[in-house]
């Protein structure tokens, strides 16, 4: 059976690389030694929210108002999605930065954000660009 599998035409693409497997080890290293904290995804989950607080009010300080004054920049508690692959639609709380304009409408304020540089990607909920946080 192993051979059969072994000439099989997907073998070659299916085939688990030396990159995959190093990060791999990596990973499994991490949880052994008990540091799975520095794993990003999972620093990322277990964040406490007065710490994405921190990093959201931060951010709103750096950000020139004055300049910016046709905007609007609110902080806003929120929810995140994990993602896909092992837990699909699971939602985490977070805090957000929701952007609105006095002019333009949110089609618009969605485009001047993805086309600048860098290009920011944000999520719309009810008529306002969230700007998400996660550690």
């Amino acid at each position: 059976m192993l051979n059969k599998l072994k000439k099989h035409q997907l073998a070659r693409v299916l085939r688990v690389d030396k990159m995959t497997l190093a990060a791999l080890e990596a990973t499994v290293k991490s949880y052994i030694q008990g540091n799975h904290k520095q794993i990003p995804t999972i620093g990322d989950l277990i964040t406490p929210l007065s710490k994405i607080k921190e990093k959201v009010e931060i951010f709103i300080s750096q950000i020139d108002t004055e300049a910016l004054i046709s905007w609007k920049w609110e902080i806003r508690k929120d929810t995140t999605q994990i993602g896909g692959g092992t837990m699909p639609g699971v939602e985490i709380p977070t805090f957000a930065v929701a952007l609105t304009h006095s002019r333009y409408t949110s089609n618009r304020v969605f485009e001047l954000l993805r086309v600048g540089h860098p290009s920011i990607i944000t999520r719309l909920k009810k008529k306002m660009y969230l700007l998400i946080f996660v550690q």
